[in-house]
């Protein structure tokens, strides 16, 4: 290393002042016991690394799920903490097939404004660390994975793989995993605002809410799954119902894509805190120290149902038309059923699984306020003169540690890659054996079949290929299935029938257009339907096998 001489001059100068040589001197020797007691501290084989990975894993809140599960594999393993990893791309941050809303511009807002932001919300997270170039990911976690515990124990970054065979959704924020213990161990539900944000919530609630008693209020109105929004005109009724006894004072948390538009709920009792929608922490610490949370259920709103230090109501729990709300979703991947609360929950949490009319607010936040004022809890703690903190007693881990993760026990990538080969190459030789042999195909091609002044087809598929092809048969085209819900809709003059009505249309034979998903579709049509097997047409017989 080549060292200019005038930087050795400058040193020498300095140095040959003893004021200031004692000083260096007493800088260097504090600084190296700092870093001595740093290192005493043992990492290897210590910690749990937990890699979230947006190729696979969802941008919102179900990063908490996540961790949770985390938890549980760090306590069975009796491990030290857990770091986290959050893995994404610059370039391509999201898979389009899962987040096609995720692109280059808005990728880096939400982990900064959710991933990361949940980090800080539980105390056994040391390390956080984020990557945005997959093959840093691999080299990096390449070298940590030698000495250390990987969760998922079988991730892999050059192909991330969070799926379990019959389960719809990635597998590691399934709450179906934690939910086992957290039943009988309240703390795993131990998601905790971090101390400086409760101390400003507290000064928040003093300044804008003392002497009343603080009730949040989590609207939810998206565009997303608009079925599960709030409804408005009945949270404003409850909000109306109060505003004469003047003892309580409703927070309304907007949505966050609804910031500063104009207000949804209005009233003498009404406030709204725009800062806990624009920071996590400070929404959990608001929900933790608030009298009371109300909401319907949304992802958000973790903050409250992983805390055994919340009081909430939760309205909405199930919504038909909205996938991840519907009875079948939640008892697959919730291990809940009609009129469950949520695992673990303490007596002043509850889920309400109706509507969220103005009848079911009013009566249920009527009766969780009377259950809270019965036990003292109505006024906050914090309200009181001369209010001293009491600190919190450390998480334990319980005997439920013993016990495997659902995670560790799912079919792994090696396991379904490798069935997978076996059935391609099967598949391969009945495809050889049927066509180039036998010359045999399971169903008609389009072009094959003879079309005659009085022959009826119908399509299912209401695609590109179905309108590109759909104009040379348009005279003998009965109509098109599909199965989106849409009324009055047409394609080329066609009408588009949702796939419930194909036993009321007479037709000779249905075209199945949608590519690389034929087989599938028709196997489906005629499971459900019982569709005769000869009315079957593909566009391109050589999709089979």
């Amino acid at each position: 290393m080549n060292i200019p001489i005038n930087q050795i001059k400058t040193v020498c100068q300095y140095l040959n002042q003893p004021v200031n040589y004692d000083r260096f001197i007493s800088e260097l020797n504090n600084k190296k016991k700092l870093i001595n007691k740093q290192k005493a501290e043992s990492y290897n084989g210590t910690r749990l690394i937990a890699i979230y990975d947006f190729a696979e894993l969802p941008y919102t809140s179900d990063i908490a799920v996540f961790i949770i599960n985390a938890e549980v594999e760090r306590r069975r393993l009796g491990l030290h903490k857990i770091d986290i990893i959050l893995v994404t791309d610059e370039v391509y941050p999201a898979n389009p097939h899962y987040e096609s809303r995720i692109n280059q511009s808005n990728y880096k807002q939400l982990i900064h404004n959710l991933a990361l932001e949940y980090t800080k919300l539980f105390d056994f997270i040391g390390s956080v660390l984020l990557l945005d170039n997959r093959n840093q990911a691999i080299t990096v976690i390449k070298a940590l994975e030698k000495t250390n515990v990987l969760f998922p124990i079988d991730y892999n970054p050059s192909q991330p793989f969070e799926r379990q065979l019959g389960l719809v959704r990635p597998l590691s924020y399934q709450v179906l995993s934690f939910t086992h213990f957290s039943e009988q161990d309240l703390s795993y539900n131990c998601l905790k605002a971090p101390n400086g944000q409760v101390q400003l919530a507290r000064r928040w609630l003093k300044k804008y809410a003392k002497p009343r008693i603080p009730i949040t209020i989590t609207l939810r109105e998206t565009t997303i799954d608009s079925s599960r929004n709030s409804n408005i005109s009945a949270w404003q009724a409850l909000v109306t119902s109060y505003e004469k006894q003047d003892e309580f004072i409703f927070i309304i948390l907007t949505d966050f894509y609804s910031l500063y538009d104009a207000d949804a709920i209005t009233g003498k009792n009404v406030i709204y805190c725009n800062e806990a929608v624009g920071n996590l922490a400070f929404r959990a610490a608001l929900h933790q120290e608030a009298t009371l949370n109300l909401f319907v259920s949304n992802g958000v709103n973790v903050v409250s149902i992983f805390s055994n230090k919340t009081a909430y109501i939760n309205f909405k729990i199930i919504t038909d038309d909205a996938f991840v709300a519907s009875a079948d979703f939640l008892e697959k991947t919730n291990r809940l059923t009609l009129g469950d609360n949520w695992h673990g929950a303490t007596k002043y949490q509850k889920y309400v699984w109706q509507e969220d009319s103005f009848e079911i607010l009013k009566q249920e936040t009527d009766h969780m306020l009377n259950l809270l004022k019965e036990d003292n809890k109505l006024v906050p703690n914090f309200y009181k003169p001369n209010y001293q903190d009491q600190p919190d007693p450390q998480n334990s881990c319980s005997t439920l540690t013993s016990q495997k993760s659902l995670i560790s026990e799912r079919v792994s990538l090696n396991v379904i890659l490798g069935v997978y080969s076996f059935f391609k190459v099967y598949k391969w030789i009945r495809k050889y054996l049927y066509v180039n042999i036998l010359g045999i195909y399971p169903y008609a091609d389009l072009n094959d079949i003879k079309i005659r002044k009085g022959t009826r087809l119908a399509f299912y598929g209401a695609g590109s290929i179905t309108r590109d092809i759909l104009p040379a048969y348009i005279k003998n085209t009965e109509c098109i299935f599909d199965n989106k819900n849409e009324l009055n809709r047409t394609l080329n003059g066609i009408r588009v029938l949702h796939s419930d009505s194909i036993h009321n249309i007479d037709f000779d034979y249905l075209v199945v257009t949608p590519k690389y998903r034929e087989v599938q579709i028709i196997e489906e049509l005629q499971e459900k339907f019982s569709v005769d097997k000869t009315k079957f047409v593909v566009v391109n017989k050589s999709v089979f096998y």
